[in-house]
């Protein structure tokens, strides 16, 4: 089976996607591990901020009776401070704003990517037999893999990813291809690698 197509930025982010789907997962959950264990210290600081100092008394031998006795009552009492460490503003403006630029900045760095690598820039025109898959640019780059490099295939929306077993990955734009065909490259790679 051969055809030809492009791979945009649009396609490399969701390849990127596609190849670190379990890995955002795991992003995803450690975050909000960091987010609890911040929560807990915010509840224990705002309790311990908000509580009223304790004293303890000491007894003392009293000048004229000579009992124990306690502080004067005359003795000022210590200021509390009445805002709890972190107001709940405070600490949404510390949780939302990292989120906030993370997500923002998230898809720069591919796009930058996208564009500095002369590999994904061009034509590909790409050949799958039973044996290996071949592939060539229009930038200059050629290449005939054996299926047995790689370690399995993932499907996106229009896209298809075949891993190496090195952990990079080879991007397929499937947009231009017909039902049939996709069916034919789905049966091709179904009988050479595992899909994930």
């Amino acid at each position: 089976m051969e055809f030809s197509y492009r791979v945009s930025e649009k396609d490399y982010l969701q390849a990127w996607k596609l190849r670190n789907k379990n890995l955002i997962g795991k992003t995803i959950l450690f975050w909000v591990f960091i987010l609890i264990c911040l929560t807990l210290f915010w509840i224990l600081a705002s309790r311990q901020a908000s509580s009223p100092p304790t004293q303890a008394s000491e007894p003392h031998a009293s000048s004229s009776a000579g009992q124990a006795g306690t502080l004067p009552a005359s003795a000022p009492a210590p200021k509390r401070n009445s805002e709890p460490f972190l107001s709940p503003t405070r600490w949404a403006i510390y949780v939302a704003i990292p989120i906030l630029v993370a997500l923002l900045n998230f898809k720069k760095p591919l796009y930058r990517l996208y564009r500095k690598d002369p590999s994904m820039q061009g034509q590909f025109t790409l050949n799958l037999t039973s044996a290996a898959v071949a592939f060539q640019n229009t930038a200059g780059i050629s290449s005939r893999v054996a299926w047995g490099l790689y370690d399995y295939w993932r499907e996106g929306k229009d896209v298809l990813i075949l891993s190496y077993k090195a952990g990079a990955y080879f991007i397929v734009n499937l947009a231009n291809l017909s039902d049939p065909q996709r069916d034919e490259l789905r049966g091709i790679l179904t009988a050479a690698l595992p899909k994930k």
